[in-house]
């Protein structure tokens, strides 16, 4: 059985995520950086970053208890 094009399209699908990866870690870093700072701005959250967000909160909850 060939997987050669599952292959190179599952390496493709990695390599166009990798930029947006990095940019919501980007994204995450400055508005943690401003919150530490005490600077208040009007942040709006890339949408992947929103629920993993959201999924790791609920996450640390869910251990504490």
């Amino acid at each position: 059985m060939k997987l050669g094009g599952i292959d190179r399209r599952l390496a493709a699908l990695e390599e166009r995520a990798r930029p947006r990866i990095l940019v919501t870690l980007a994204d995450f870093v400055l508005w943690r950086a401003k919150w530490r700072r005490g600077i208040e701005e009007e942040v709006e959250l890339d949408p992947v970053l929103e629920e993993s967000l959201r999924e790791f909160t609920e996450h640390s909850k869910r251990r504490k208890t």
